[in-house]
């Protein structure tokens, strides 16, 4: 008998592969019988059309038996809706009721270690099998000696749907960064999740205003800013795949006039799949995905942690803690001379650093200090630490702000995140006293300092990312 395949997998890889339990369990002191069962005739889904005849494959083993299993017996059990035509090897004894049939093979005997024999049944849908009806085939082996149950039974669930196509179109596209200064390729596909052929079927895609096709693969042809593919039939369970290379303008990444982060409104680009037959379900033939050009320009980004609190965002007065310092160039373009610095309040004392500062001192504000570093020119996709030791004297009852920044010269894509903010208090046990007056006017400078930030860090979070819609 043939072998057959799923997935380009022999049926016999996935039988050793559905141990179940078994599989987490000691060495086996006798036989050990499995099963396992799937659909043997090159469709990858467990999807069946009423009329449709289909096959599945039952693997029986004894790849985890210390000994032969002796008078090994298979059955399978049919429901309601399915009629068996036919059974490689045919089964000893066939019993049938309004409940369902039952098929049962006497095997014998199973060697120690014995790879899974396989056998076929052919089933044939009933006419009037209505859509989504869900029907469970349970195939099950036992022997005189069996030593764990656990994988001996198997339940097969199959789904009736039309004998129509389904197609989906998906893309990659979402993951992709939108860039100018360079191509940008990703990938378009169309999967056939129906029960029957897709015939002369087609993908497009609709470019945005500034998009411009490179190449691509398989070549389409070009209709104003719509491209299309061919694709001819595509079988129950296969999958086309398109890959597309295009080029962005470099007005749609522009920054504003002014210099500032204001991000470009997003494009869309539309996909859709289509097949002259009907299709099952139309809504996954379109997909739109809205993109935002990565802007032209270099990105600095800082973050700000805390090392050594017995409590996250408390400080133990009278100890040393660490604040480290991650920074990095997120954007498409070298960021020149950059410069990291950490502000600390009054009552935090800078000791020492992994990379030593250019500058540290007096902060030109009235309390704290700051400490500077010149961190030199950061490529794209650079990015660094710095560990800095911190001894703590004193921290006010309304808390300490720590802040940390990385600035360059010219522009920035996105200076929202060019700030870090850390609020400490003292540790739990030692903040037991009201704050002072004139600890008041921090909370001011605090709020004064951080809230436009913190604005702008939710609106750019708001409006970046790939949004993705299909056709409701």
């Amino acid at each position: 008998m043939a072998v057959s395949y799923h997935r380009g997998r022999p049926i016999w890889a996935l039988a050793a592969c559905g141990l179940g339990m078994a599989a987490h369990a000691a060495a086996s002191t006798g036989a050990d019988l499995g099963v396992a069962m799937l659909r043997s005739d090159g469709v990858q889904r467990s999807i069946i059309s009423p009329g449709q005849a289909f096959t599945v494959s039952i693997g029986v083993h004894n790849l985890r038996g210390a000994a032969a299993a002796s008078n090994a017996v298979l059955t399978l059990v049919v429901p309601p809706g399915l009629t068996v035509r036919e059974a490689r090897p045919a089964p000893g004894r066939t019993q049938r009721s309004d409940v369902n049939t039952t098929l049962t093979w006497t095997i014998g005997v199973v060697p120690v270690g014995a790879p899974p024999q396989v056998t076929e049944v052919d089933l044939l849908p009933a006419n009037d099998l209505q859509k989504n009806a869900q029907l469970d085939l349970a195939a099950s082996v036992s022997s005189d000696n069996d030593s764990d149950a656990r994988n001996n039974s198997f339940i097969l669930r199959l789904e009736a749907m039309p004998a129509q196509p389904d197609l989906a179109v998906d893309s990659n596209l979402a993951s992709v960064p939108l860039t100018v200064e360079q191509p940008v390729k990703f990938s378009m596909s169309v999967s056939n999740w129906g029960t029957v052929p897709a015939p002369g079927s087609t993908l497009s895609v609709t470019l945005p205003a500034g998009v411009a096709l490179r190449s691509s693969e398989p070549a389409g042809t070009a209709t104003g800013d719509t491209l299309s593919w061919q694709l001819g039939d595509i079988a129950p369970g296969d999958t086309r795949i398109v890959a597309i290379v295009v080029d962005v303008d470099a007005r749609l990444g522009a920054p504003g006039a002014d210099g500032t982060s204001a991000q470009p409104p997003p494009v869309a680009f539309k996909f859709d799949a289509t097949t002259p037959a009907e299709d099952a379900d139309p809504q996954d033939n379109y997909l739109e995905v809205l993109k935002s050009v990565q802007l032209v320009g270099a990105d600095a980004k800082i973050w700000l942690g805390l090392d050594g609190a017995a409590e996250p965002g408390e400080l133990p007065i009278g100890k040393d803690v660490t604040f480290r310092l991650l920074y990095g160039n997120f954007g498409s373009a070298i960021a020149k001379d950059a410069g990291v610095s950490l502000r600390l309040w009054d009552g935090l004392r800078f000791m020492s650093a992994s990379v030593p500062p250019t500058r540290a001192g007096a902060n030109d504000t009235p309390s704290g200090s700051v400490v500077n570093w010149r961190v030199g020119d950061l490529v794209a996709g650079a990015q660094g630490a710095i560990d800095c030791v911190v001894h703590v004297e004193s921290v006010p009852g309304d808390g300490a702000l720590v802040a940390a920044s990385i600035a360059i010269p010219g522009i920035d894509v996105n200076p929202v995140n060019n700030q870090a903010y850390l609020w400490n208090f003292a540790s739990s046990s030692l903040r037991n006293k009201a704050a002072a007056p004139e600890h008041s006017s921090r909370w001011s400078r605090a709020l004064l300092f951080g809230a436009p930030l913190l604005l702008a860090a939710l609106l750019v979070a708001t409006l970046a990312g790939p949004r993705v819609r299909r056709r409701t």
